[in-house]
């Protein structure tokens, strides 16, 4: 068995006609039935049945068919994959973040990167939350990393943190081990205007006034 008579079978049983097929595939009708025949006989089963009118397939040609589907899709795939590699082979890659990410992050996904693809040409910048997301979307960079993800970008969640809050000694808050964003709600907070911790907060404090 080779993916040369299962591609022809394929297309065969798509197009039902040797004639189609064979147009298809660049080759003669006498090599789309020899390929046939060739696979039969080494199955020793029957696979195709034909008439002038019409193509279908035995019992044993729909299990091979349908096997045949799948082994050609995985090849695809396959064949896009490693043309994926190849072209990571040289290039450049342009990567926006915030501060903290470039800081505490990045250097060590670079470097694991720069690892496997020493021919790609890697350059950040850095950029508040808003300004990240509105450089991806304008296509002025190929990877971005966002607190919060918007619509219109394809996200994949890396990591969570946590976050604390910072009051006075006194504060009636400060004992609490856990508190809710109602709770912050009530309070007055100081934030990093624009920062993306800052964007978290308020967000977060907006949804716990919503519901």
């Amino acid at each position: 068995m080779t993916l040369t008579q299962f591609n022809i079978l394929k297309t065969l049983i798509e197009t039902e006609s040797f004639t189609k097929t064979a147009e298809s595939l660049y080759i003669t009708q006498s090599g789309v039935s020899y390929s046939i025949a060739s696979l039969e006989d080494e199955l020793e089963i029957k696979l195709v049945k034909s008439n002038k009118k019409t193509v279908s397939l035995t019992e044993a040609g729909e299990k091979v068919y349908n096997h045949a589907k799948d082994i050609l899709t995985r090849i695809d795939r396959l064949k896009e994959e490693i043309s994926a590699l190849k072209n990571l082979q040289t290039g450049s890659l342009k990567i926006v973040c915030f501060q903290s990410v470039s800081v505490r992050i990045l250097p060590g996904i670079l470097k694991e990167f720069k690892r496997k693809y020493p021919g790609i040409e890697v350059s950040w910048f850095e950029g508040t939350d808003l300004e990240v997301t509105d450089w991806l979307l304008k296509g002025a960079v190929d990877v971005g990393f966002v607190v919060l993800p918007t619509g219109g970008l394809e996200a994949v969640q890396l990591l969570e943190d946590k976050m604390f809050g910072v009051f006075p000694e006194k504060h009636p808050l400060c004992s609490r081990k856990n508190i809710s964003m109602k709770e912050l709600v009530r309070e007055q907070l100081i934030t990093f205007k624009g920062s993306s911790c800052g964007i978290l907060v308020t967000s977060n404090l907006m949804n716990s006034i919503k519901n």
